[in-house]
């Protein structure tokens, strides 16, 4: 059975728009195991009853994979922005969706400035969840890195999982450091794999042939892992090699 992809885009104001929104979801749609879902344009004003709504169209065997497009915010906890003058809280709307969809796991994605904050929120969800979020829960997202994604969405193979999307995210298109995080429900550490580099903890990474023959096997790959073995300092990767050195993290 095809994976429930549900896309969530609230008002984008400058940041993105009805364009923006428009490529991914027929980008979406080419994909052959992808049930897709699309709740708002990026220029609408969202409801949370729009987004309850779509979570009635999950079967109950289907697996699920949420993306979410909207700013955010970070005050009193995380804080997705849908609307102009609304915004639901990453506890709030887990809760939900804990509430809609019980102990089925799932996966969320978003490149909402802050969003790491939205991994404190984790265990709302059901356990074994993956939660994955381009910023941390200080920093903005300018979002250029994630626009060129959407562009060339159409090189993505494999399930729409939040997994396989940060990793197609940081082997081709992560160039500007903002720092990756990724965690799962139940499980108490959240990954920021930022901090391998800047701690010197890369150096102890072991080279994984059999990983990395899976996304191909990239010409920098060797290139990128020797800086690995021999990190002095986080700045010792480019920012070229940013996204694909925290592939090499995370693994």
């Amino acid at each position: 059975m095809n994976r429930k992809v549900i896309l969530v885009s609230g008002n984008g104001e400058l940041a993105f728009g009805q364009k923006e929104v428009a490529t991914f979801v027929d980008k979406l749609t080419q994909l052959d195991n992808v049930d897709l879902e699309v709740v708002g344009n990026g220029e609408q004003n969202l409801t949370m009853d729009e987004i309850s709504q779509s979570l009635d169209t999950v079967l109950p065997e289907q697996d699920v994979t949420i993306i979410i497009q909207s700013h955010g915010t970070m005050k009193s906890g995380f804080k997705f922005c849908i609307s102009n003058d609304f915004s639901i809280s990453s506890k709030e709307l887990f809760q939900m969706i804990r509430l809609k969809l019980g102990n089925k796991p799932i996966d969320i994605f978003t490149a909402a400035c802050y969003g790491g904050g939205m991994l404190l929120d984790k265990d709302e969800l059901a356990e074994g969840s993956t939660l994955v979020s381009l910023t941390s829960l200080e920093e903005y997202n300018v979002g250029i890195d994630y626009q060129n994604m959407i562009e060339h969405f159409e090189t993505f193979s494999g399930e729409v999982t939040a997994y396989n999307l940060l990793e197609f995210y940081l082997v081709n298109f992560l160039k500007n450091r903002h720092k990756p995080f990724i965690a799962i429900s139940g499980q108490p550490t959240i990954y920021n794999l930022d901090k391998f580099l800047s701690s010197g903890e890369a150096r102890n990474i072991n080279f994984d042939s059999e990983h990395f023959s899976s996304i191909g096997e990239l010409p920098n790959y060797l290139n990128v892992f020797q800086k690995l073995q021999n990190l002095k300092s986080e700045w010792d990767i480019y920012a070229v090699d940013y996204g694909f050195s925290n592939v090499n993290l995370f693994e």
